[in-house]
């Protein structure tokens, strides 16, 4: 009997103390920043802006385009730097759009250490500064979030006039996929509630998800695309961190959705040429 004792206070011990561990080491499970920091030069067509929390890659369009241009602003997964992606928009800028690259607090040398709060400080502080600056659209602002980032993307969106909310391989909530990974919930110190956000947005929601991702099941993208009142899913057969740029599809998203000016016949040679 005593033995039974001490094997059950042990194992409780143990699981104690696992517990106590993912409490207070969920901050580096969620946002394990890369180590190294971005290079001083920075390609001619990129400029950093620092904001309240974390800072910005803005690429500008190759040509001007005879007035203020749209912007995307892009909040990455949480295993990547912002500096990473800068080749990855080369299509989209060179369809006359401006894209904000946003960088975490404590990831490529940024101050501070990233959590949801300042997370959302940063990118609110982002928008206001983008949207008062010369040569900015202010009134065709669109977020886009991949993984973690579709959840700093929701925040931009639920408390920024966006046009709309574009968000790829990433979770209907945090709480959900913790559960789903056979977590218990209520360690969660972080909490993204993305569905519960775009099930209020009347924007248009663009959602892009690989069929074989297996880090977040497509199944979460599919409640967002029921939550939304006006949205589009694309999925692809890919996992979680190699699928294909959805340029063209998310194209056509601004030409049909958001009523953007370059014309369907326009973007199909474009997109050809690509």
């Amino acid at each position: 009997m005593k033995f039974v004792l001490s094997s059950a206070a042990i194992l409780l011990g143990l699981l104690g103390l696992a517990f106590a561990l993912l409490y207070l080491g969920q901050y580096k499970l969620l946002y394990p920043a890369p180590v190294q920091s971005i290079p001083a030069n920075l390609p001619p067509n990129v400029e950093r802006i620092d904001f309240e929390q974390g800072y910005g890659l803005l690429l500008t369009p190759n040509e001007p385009i005879g007035g203020p241009t749209p912007l995307l602003v892009f909040t990455h997964g949480n295993g990547e730097l912002a500096y990473f992606w800068i080749q990855e928009f080369e299509r989209l800028t060179g369809h006359g759009l401006s894209v904000l690259l946003f960088e975490y607090p404590g990831y490529g040398g940024a101050s501070g250490k990233p959590n949801r709060k300042d997370i959302e400080r940063g990118i609110l502080s982002a928008y206001d500064h983008m949207a008062a600056r010369p040569g900015i659209d202010a009134n065709r602002i669109i977020a886009y979030g991949r993984s973690i980032g579709g959840g700093a993307a929701s925040l931009l969106a639920k408390h920024r006039p966006v046009i709309a909310l574009c968000m790829e391989s990433t979770f209907s909530s945090l709480d959900a996929l913790v559960a789903e990974k056979g977590f218990p919930k209520f360690l969660l110190r972080e909490h993204y509630e993305n569905e519960a956000i775009v099930r209020d947005l009347d924007i248009p929601v663009f959602l892009y998800h690989g069929s074989g991702d297996e880090l977040i099941p497509v199944g979460h993208s599919e409640r967002l695309d029921r939550a939304a009142k006006n949205s589009v899913l694309i999925t692809s057969n890919c996992g979680h961190n190699n699928c294909a740029r959805p340029w063209p599809e998310l194209l056509n998203f601004m030409v049909e959705k958001l009523h953007f000016s370059i014309t369907l016949e326009s973007l199909k040679r474009k997109c050809s040429m690509i």
